[in-house]
């Protein structure tokens, strides 16, 4: 079995907090490490008290101005506490934008290490994501990557939970990873990538 790294832990850590986001397209999460050890996690949603159940706030282009970011959350958690970030490590499952990257210069945190790289080809976000690498590096942000396998989010409507679990429970036997990230034992009994 393969030894996880203090990377790995926390960007799994990260994972899981991302799975707390209400967002109905995507979850991200973001944790905060000093010395090894978690100062603050973070999630995108409403901010706190506001109801996120309302369908037409989770609308774009509207769901812009609801949303709080995981990485701002993560660094307001620690403003609201007392708790300095100064030389931390921040986990993102996503690369930051440019405005969390603001925060997280001027949060005084060293290193960001993230869950993807940007693509810097992406016809949206491509530009902003330069600008973010620009402004990191001038600031000496740190930027490391520990890639990882994406999570979904996807909304099941009125399925009963048990179901979901069920036929997520089928999937994964169905598809059982040898180690090799792109090997598996798949329906038709083989190792192979044919994704029967």
């Amino acid at each position: 079995m393969k030894k996880q790294t203090w990377n790995s832990k926390f960007m799994s850590i990260a994972k899981d907090v991302s799975q707390w986001s209400k967002d109905r397209s995507v979850g991200v999460g973001a944790v905060i490490v000093k010395n090894n050890r978690i100062i603050s996690t973070g999630y995108n949603g409403f901010p706190e008290g506001l109801d996120d159940e309302k369908s037409e706030r989770h609308q774009r282009p509207d769901k812009y101005s609801w949303t709080v970011h995981a990485e701002e959350n993560a660094i307001i958690s620690c403003a609201r506490i007392g708790v300095s970030t100064q030389d931390a490590v921040m986990y993102c499952t996503w690369f930051p934008c440019a405005g969390c990257a603001r925060m997280i210069v001027n949060a005084g945190i060293k290193k960001i290490i993230c869950g993807q790289k940007p693509d810097l080809n992406n016809e949206k976000f491509g530009k902003e994501f330069e600008i973010v690498l620009e402004m990191l590096h001038e600031a000496d942000v740190d930027i490391e990557y520990e890639l990882t396998t994406k999570i979904f989010k996807i909304d099941v409507g009125n399925v009963p939970e048990h179901e979901v679990e069920k036929f997520i429970s089928d999937l994964a036997d169905k598809y059982k990873s040898n180690g090799d990230s792109d090997t598996f034992t798949c329906g038709c009994g083989k190792n192979c990538t044919c994704q029967d």
